[in-house]
């Protein structure tokens, strides 16, 4: 199960959008039925699928697998979902579903799963979410940010399927009782790697500044998050774009505020060929994601293997709530978890103060303290709480 993401329309009950596995994908070639016979598969002598000869798997060197499979293999590569086999890192995401929560009998229950979009559909491609729907304000449709992404197995087991990989949507035009899926979203020069693929994923979407467009911000493996829009109610979408956010191949999330300004709550910094998320940001821009002021800073420490990641924002009364993950080292003392920081938006940047009338303008921006377990930056951060 991946992603869970809640959301609750205005009048309606509290859904949970969510993404099943259906099974493990396991490669067809002697190196990966290797692999899976050294975690403890229950028969491995097996008849191999690309040669149709009966081998010992138990008793396959590394080296003499992989030329097996080069050899049986020859240009046909493919993959199959094995049930009951052992879940393998590379393969997120399947069927899209969702749970509501209703009142029976006085009490709360939630009633049973529905799949709104189908693994098979458009080709046997997992579909993965990350951020909850937004409702369009121009025509009340939910639009909810999804993307295909194939398994990326073993180097000898290309993984071959129908319609490919790329980001997309679904609409919904009766307050999520049926679903149709929108046009891909394309981005410029796209290439597929079985090891670092280039990709458009986690959408987050927003409303646009003139309540006709609509938004939607991706991670990618370019160093820079990338944005697309659409101007038709998310049924089409122009090819994503760069942005001057910095992104390491890491989630971001955008949000509307009720100022009228845009939010984004990302990682601050490339890849730099390390594997750690960290320079946590809030920023806002006034002309829908072409120019960014930096509004808080909520982690600073850079730190190999530690991630500050996965953010969420949502705007409560006069305070901006971000919520992220930290994922700290095997050896490190510091906890990891979930935290919670809250932002005070009624005197901060131009275009950023929530309407609220104790709002004190007149004194301009305050200095926000830093978190606890964090060094004191030299520019603004904000007050935070550990969950």
């Amino acid at each position: 199960m991946w992603t869970p993401s809640l959301f609750r329309p205005a009048g309606g009950p509290l859904h949970l959008f969510y993404t099943e596995s259906r099974g493990c994908w396991w490669c067809e070639s002697p190196q990966c039925f290797r692999r899976h016979c050294k975690r403890g598969a229950a028969n491995c002598h097996v008849t191999v699928p690309f040669g149709g000869t009966s081998i010992n798997l138990a008793k396959l060197t590394r080296e003499s697998a992989r030329r097996r499979a080069l050899t049986s293999m020859g240009a046909k590569g493919g993959s199959k979902a094995a049930k009951g086999s052992d879940s393998i890192s590379w393969r997120p995401g399947g069927d899209l579903k969702v749970v509501r929560l209703h009142t029976s009998g006085g009490a709360l229950r939630w009633q049973a799963p529905e799949t709104i979009l189908s693994e098979e559909d458009g080709g046997p491609v997992p579909k993965v979410i990350a951020n909850p729907p937004i409702v369009d304000p121009a025509t009340g449709h939910w639009i909810l940010p999804y993307w295909r992404e194939s398994p990326r197995g073993e180097v000898v087991c290309p993984t071959k399927v129908e319609g490919g990989d790329f980001a997309s949507a679904l609409i919904s035009s009766d307050q999520g009782k049926t679903w149709r899926s929108s046009g891909r979203i394309a981005m410029p020069n796209t290439w597929r790697n079985l090891t670092k693929p280039d990709w458009l994923i986690e959408g987050s979407a927003a409303p646009g500044s003139d309540r006709k467009t609509l938004l939607q911000a991706f991670r990618t493996s370019r160093e820079v998050a990338y944005m697309a829009r659409s101007k038709d109610g998310g049924r089409t979408w122009l090819p994503a774009q760069p942005t001057s956010l910095p992104n390491p191949n890491a989630k971001l999330n955008i949000l509307r505020l009720s100022s009228g300004a845009l939010a984004a709550a990302y990682n601050n910094h490339g890849s730099e060929q390390v594997k750690r998320r960290s320079l946590l940001t809030v920023s806002v821009s006034y002309d829908d994601g072409v120019r960014w002021e930096e509004l808080a800073v909520l982690e600073t420490r850079l730190e190999q293997e530690l991630r500050y990641h996965y953010p969420m924002l949502r705007e409560v009364g006069c305070d901006l709530l971000v919520t992220y993950s930290v994922m700290t080292p095997l050896k490190a003392k510091e906890p990891g978890g979930i935290r919670l920081v809250k932002i005070p938006i009624c005197s901060g940047a131009r275009g950023a103060a929530c309407p609220c009338r104790t709002s004190p303008s007149s004194q301009g921006p305050r200095a926000w303290p830093s978190p606890p377990w964090a060094p004191r930056p030299a520019r603004p951060s904000a007050d935070s709480e550990g969950l």
